[in-house]
C-alpha cells in the first residue's frame, strides 16, 4: 500500500513538472505524504513486514 501510493505520488509529481503545473506537483507530494502516513498507521496496526528480530523468532532461530 505504501509503495503504491508513494509511486503514484511520484508519478503525478513528475508529470506535473514536465507540464509545468505547480498545483499538480503539490497534489502529487500530498499523495506521497498520505502514503507515508498510511504506511505508518498500517504498521502500528500489525500489517507489513516484521522487524528482523521478529522474523528470526518466527523462523525458530
Amino acid at each position: 500500500m505504501t509503495v503504491v501510493l508513494v509511486l503514484l505520488g511520484a508519478t503525478v509529481s513528475s508529470l506535473a513538472v514536465m507540464g509545468a503545473l505547480v498545483w499538480l506537483f503539490w497534489v502529487g507530494m500530498g499523495i506521497v505524504v498520505v502514503g507515508l502516513i498510511a504506511g505508518r498507521v498500517l504498521k502500528m496496526l500489525g500489517f507489513g513486514q516484521p522487524a528482523s528480530q521478529d522474523a528470526a523468532e518466527l523462523h525458530g532461530h
